[in-house]
Formats: structure tokens, sequence, C-alpha cells
């Protein structure tokens, strides 16, 4: 045990006068190295070199405060954990399948500056934030602001911002920050961007921005009711939207006029899409009383790509709302595997090589894990064909793929692998992938 001993003045005469000269001038000597041993170590901690999620106020390390900037770390460096051209990020190659992250990811986003295609995601660990631009191969660490324990991010334009939200102390809280601008497209090889945080108020389970991200649509529970409101992102300015009597919903927008909020799926359970105009408030039911019911709404026709699951199997579906048609469509996969590309109305999905155990129940609790490969469907033509026969083939482990996002010319698409949350990209070329010949004529349609 560590005791402070007080001496009087008398004594500290007494002390001194009897040292000798040299130990006297040894004992000062000590005491400077020792004082410029803790200014060190306090700017090393400070500047951000080691960055530990402490119990400070503010802030990323313990976002209690508003608009706290986190202090900005040294720039300049160059070791492996900030700027590195990596083999497994390498694009360059003739393999189309890349990994970008061999540890678990949180979220990403994926852009276009100028000619080349930029990836930003997060670390799941340690809330470090990366960029991958695949014209180079070449990965950043941009920003080395410490926030563990992340669940979920939803980003803003070009990757500039973002809310997530992570646990804390065994709560869920929320986190809206800002990237500087000055590195937000490092051009600055080892400069690291500052963060601007906000925490965001308790009780928000969603988050999603719209496709120009200059709203967002959030929402709160409580007491058994779920409240949906708006925000402008640049005012910080919400308007309520919505309101009904059960939390069981999922939100999304997919379109400028179009909010959608479907119940929360289950195998056999009767679920429901509806859309929401963010303008008008006006409340529309799309799909009912379908079971097991997810979905994945088209931007440009509305259309809904929709599964239905009960104790029959599961089946995938498009639905043309202005028509009123269903089309069916195989192989058959979740819309969750899907993205609906940029380019042209068609869809890219992961199709596993066997559907099975209770879905989409098992599948969401982990119980059920799949291998997929990757299939190119067209609705309207009736069509489907294979991009990718066996993503395992390729990549040399199963991939079961979540978050698909395609790059905004339908030349890069970006997943994270549910079995690892490690982070991969399949390059796919416009010319082949997307006007393929020798196409599979699969749907048929019928009348809802």
């Amino acid at each position: 045990m560590l005791m402070r001993t007080e001496l009087d003045t008398q004594d500290i005469g007494m002390f001194v006068t009897n040292m000798n000269k040299k130990t006297l001038i040894a004992t000062i000597v000590g005491i400077l190295v020792l004082a410029l041993i803790g200014i060190g170590f306090y700017f090393y901690f400070k500047n951000g070199s080691i960055n530990p999620f402490s119990d400070g106020t503010g802030g990323f390390n313990n976002p209690g405060g508003n608009n706290v900037n986190t202090p900005r770390p040294q720039t300049g460096s160059t070791s492996n954990n900030d700027t590195v051209v990596v083999a497994n990020s390498n694009f360059q190659t003739e393999a189309r399948l890349v990994k970008i992250s061999e540890v678990p990811v949180s979220g990403f986003t994926v852009y276009d500056v100028g000619s080349s295609t930029l990836i930003r995601y997060i670390d799941r660990a340690t809330g470090n934030l990366f960029e991958v631009n695949t014209t180079k191969s070449q990965k950043n660490r941009i920003s080395n602001t410490t926030i563990p324990k992340v669940e979920d991010i939803a980003w803003g334009s070009r990757g500039s911002s973002f809310v997530m939200r992570y646990a804390k102390d065994g709560v869920v809280q929320g986190l809206y920050a800002v990237v500087s601008s000055t590195t937000a497209t490092s051009t600055s090889v080892g400069a690291l961007s500052e963060l601007t945080s906000t925490a965001l108020p308790v009780g928000i389970v969603s988050y999603v921005y719209a496709p120009k991200k200059d709203q967002a649509v959030f929402a709160t529970t409580e007491s058994g009711t779920i409240k949906v409101s708006t925000m402008n992102t640049k005012t910080r300015v919400s308007s309520p939207v919505w309101t009904f009597p059960t939390t069981e919903w999922l939100l999304s927008w997919p379109a400028d006029t179009v909010i959608s909020a479907n119940t929360k799926a289950s195998n056999g359970v009767a679920g429901y899409l509806l859309e929401i105009n963010p303008v008008t408030k006006k409340v529309m039911t799309v799909l009912s009383g379908v079971p097991g019911l997810t979905t994945l709404m088209n931007n440009k026709t509305k259309w809904v790509l929709f599964s239905e699951s009960d104790e029959n199997g599961t089946k995938l579906k498009v639905y043309d709302p202005q028509n009123l048609t269903k089309q069916e469509i195989v192989p058959t996969t979740l819309p969750e595997k899907c993205v609906w590309t940029n380019t042209s109305v068609r869809l890219l999905c992961a199709v596993p090589k066997s559907l099975i155990g209770t879905l989409p129940d098992d599948w969401y609790q982990g119980v059920t894990t799949f291998s997929d490969s990757m299939w190119l469907y067209d609705p309207n033509a009736g069509w489907a064909t294979e991009v990718s026969a066996d993503l395992e083939k390729e990549s040399g482990t199963q991939i079961d793929v979540i978050n698909p996002e395609l790059s905004p010319k339908d030349t890069l698409l970006v997943f994270m692998n549910k079995k690892d949350l490690s982070l991969w990209a399949l390059k796919i070329d416009p010319k082949q992938a997307f006007d393929p010949g020798g196409v599979i004529t699969t749907a048929t349609t019928t009348q809802p």
C-alpha cells in the first residue's frame, strides 16, 4: 500500500542539510526524468496513439456530451495498422472474389469518387474506421477512435457521417458522428480524421437514411407503442409521421416518397407491409396476411421482392403494385440476401445450396447457416442466370451472404459473411453479368 508522508518545514530543512551535494543533484535529476516521462505519457495518450474506452465525459469514449470533438491523432503514420497495400484486399488480381477484412465488421458502405470505388467499414471489436480504395488496392485506417461492441450502423452520404448503436454497461446507446471533411476522401496517406459525435436520445430502436441522405427516419418505442419520425439531417429538426400500438416493425426508406414498414417475420405468422408517405403521412397497405413475410422494395418501380414461409416451405416472389400481379421466381432465397441493381430493374441474390430449417426464424437465430452461390434475376423478362456458381469454391470457405450492397455502377458487390462477419467484395463485369446470353426462364405469373 502506498502512503503519503507529510513533513513539516523543520523536518525538510534538516533532511536537505544532512544530504551531501552529490545525492541532492542525483535526486533532482531523478525527479526531472520522472516528470518528463509523465509528460510524455500524457501527450501519448492524449493524441490518440492509444485510445482506451474510458469513463470520461463526452466524445466517443463516453458519448454523454453533445458535439464533442475527439482529439486529432498524429498524422503521417504508415504502419501496418494505418495504411498498407494488403494481399487480401488486392482488386488488381484475376480473382473475382476479394476478402476485405479478416476480422468481424459492424457495417460498411460503398460509393464512387471520380473513377474510384471506395469502401468504408467499421471494425466491430475496436470501432476503428477503415477505407479501401479498390482502384489502388489500398486500405487506410482513417480513424482510430475506439467504440467497442458496435451493434449496427447506418451511413450518410459517401460515408461522411454515420449513426450507430453500441452496447455499454449492458445498455444499447445511439450515436451520430461526422467524419472530418479534410481527410474524408483519404487524399493524405496515413492521415487520421477527426470525428464529431452527438449522443442520440435513449430509446431509438431503428434509424434509416433516405435515398438522398438528406433525411432520415427513426423509431422509438414506449409502452408497447412504436413512434416513427423523420428528421432533416442538416437542421436536425424532426417531425412525427406514424404511430402504431405494436412495436414489431422494421423500417426502410427505398424511394423518396416511400417509407416502408414491415412486420418482423416468423414462419407461418401473417405478415404485413405498409407504405408511409413522409410528406402527406398517408399510410397504405401493400401486402397483408403473407406468412413469414420479408420484403425488399425497388426504388424505381416500387416492385416488392418478398418471401413467404410456412410449413410447406419458402417461396420467393415479386409483387407489382401497379398491375397487382405476383410473380414467383426460382431458385429460392430470402430477400435479405438480395439487392436491386442500380442500372436496371434486376436482382442480384445469394442463393443457398439448400434451404433447410424453419425459415426465416432458424436463419435469423443462427440455428441454420447457408453456403451460397450468386444469381441474377430479371423479373420483367422472366429469366435467371448464375453469376458465381459457388462462393465457397472461389473463397475456400463457406459464405452465408448478408447485407449485400452494389457499387453505383454495379461493378462491385460488397457483402458480409454471416458466419464470421468478415467483409467481402465480388467483382462484376456488367457486360457479362447484366447482359447474359443463354438465360434460364424461371418465372411464373399469378394474380394476387
